[in-house]
């Protein structure tokens, strides 16, 4: 399942994500959007987890969790986002 997390801070890594969804499966893919001019978070992400359950339950503990101040909005991505992550993580390669 394709996950949007919104709201994160500035600071915010793959990593930590990872790591916090970590928790509830196996993390497939996680990337943080970046500026493509500055490199600089655009302040959401997504996460893949294949296991849809394990996904839900993510979404519903990770939900305004806060995480450097900032509170997370987290909910299952639009159809089509997919293919957006797909087209930056390779050109971020």
């Amino acid at each position: 399942m394709n996950i949007f997390v919104g709201r994160l801070a500035a600071k915010t890594c793959e990593k930590t994500l990872t790591e916090l969804f970590s928790q509830f499966g196996t993390v497939e893919i996680c990337f943080v959007v970046r500026d493509k001019q500055t490199k600089h978070s655009r302040g959401y992400a997504y996460v893949i987890m294949p296991n849809n359950n394990e996904a839900e339950t993510a979404i519903k503990s990770m939900n305004n969790f806060k995480l450097h101040d900032e509170k997370m909005m987290v909910k299952r991505a639009r159809p089509g986002e997919i293919k957006f992550i797909k087209e930056e993580g390779e050109s971020n390669e």
